[in-house]
């Protein structure tokens, strides 16, 4: 059998342990995703990867880097953007806003 044990907490300490408690769970589960699973990624990524990494599809990358948001590389007529920058940009991709 189960005891259950009554502790008096104000309304405000509560929330502030739900909602501590709700971002470490969150940062726990998101944060090792996103630099584990590009650290296999090369160095320079084509447009197709650089938009399936930041999750947006190839003319949204165009737009961000018309607004250079992102910097382009050319070797010839190929494009490559630095897999750094590209993670750099993830990380503040919530503060980009279009239009």
């Amino acid at each position: 059998m189960q005891n259950t044990v009554l502790i008096p907490i104000s309304l405000d300490d509560f929330k502030t342990m739900i909602n501590e408690s709700v971002t470490n769970a969150v940062k726990s589960q998101v944060t090792p995703k996103i630099s584990d699973s590009y650290s296999q990624l090369p160095d320079y990524l084509t447009r197709k990867e650089a938009a399936k990494v930041l999750n947006i599809s190839i003319t949204s990358l165009d737009y961000i880097v018309k607004d250079a948001r992102l910097t382009k590389y050319r070797n010839g007529r190929f494009v490559r953007f630095k897999k750094s920058e590209v993670l750099d940009f993830y990380k503040s991709f919530s503060k980009y806003k279009r239009g």
